[in-house]
């Protein structure tokens, strides 16, 4: 599975500190584009075979499958709505995208996996341009650059301990090497949402915070 990369330059800047210094209400938060209801079931679908597999690793849950554009971190309220203002501007001057979910993969690679992903691919519409937007908001609220390239997937999984789960990285390897498995029919990307993380002991609980749209112009 080959991956989209970004061409993204940070722009220099002087200083990335934040001059939102008040944590008092920060949140932990990130910006991702939603998958429709058919394809999370698929990705779900896949997720059963491959655990059969056994293995020590923890499942994403389909509520929580999406493709992240920007993992913010701890942020106070003030530099959210900030951030928001900025990106909402942004998002409305850019195209829809439409969207392919195929192809499975791992982080950093197959071999030693720690993360199982199926990929996403861009068919049609700018999608570096539009997690380049993300992250052009972030850095002008302050936020320090992402810094790592931009490899569009959805986390299916990710490997708590790689030596008790052979059966699994084999499982992993063998749909990565097999032919290419498609989740669902192409999708059109027309909004992209911020979302809040609060972490619990079941689990981290995603909320929908804003959703920003993007241009009503059609993608092909």
């Amino acid at each position: 599975m080959s991956f989209q990369r970004s061409n993204r330059q940070n722009r220099p800047h002087e200083s990335h500190r934040s001059p939102f210094v008040s944590q008092d209400t920060a949140i932990r938060a990130f910006v991702s584009v939603e998958l429709p209801e058919p394809v999370r079931l698929l990705l779900q679908e896949e997720g059963f075979v491959l655990r059969k597999a056994g293995g020590r690793a923890s499942w994403v849950r389909p509520e929580h499958m999406h493709l992240t554009l920007r993992f913010l971190g701890d942020i106070p309220e003030a530099q959210k709505t900030a951030f928001s203002q900025y990106l909402r501007t942004r998002c409305a001057g850019m195209d829809a995208v439409r969207l392919a979910v195929e192809g499975i993969g791992a982080f950093p690679n197959l071999r030693k996996p720690d993360v199982v992903w199926a990929g996403i691919r861009a068919v049609a519409g700018d999608l570096s341009g539009l997690q380049q937007a993300v992250e052009e908001a972030a850095l002008n609220v302050g936020l320090k650059p992402d810094g790592k390239p931009f490899h569009p997937h959805v986390t299916l999984a990710r490997i708590r301990d790689r030596s008790a789960s052979a059966g699994l990285v084999q499982a992993v390897k063998e749909r990565a090497d097999g032919p290419m498995p498609v989740f669902g029919d192409e999708f059109r990307a027309d909004s992209v949402a911020l979302f809040r993380s609060d972490l619990k002991p079941g689990g981290p609980v995603h909320t929908r915070l804003e959703e920003f749209p993007l241009s009503c112009k059609p993608c092909m």
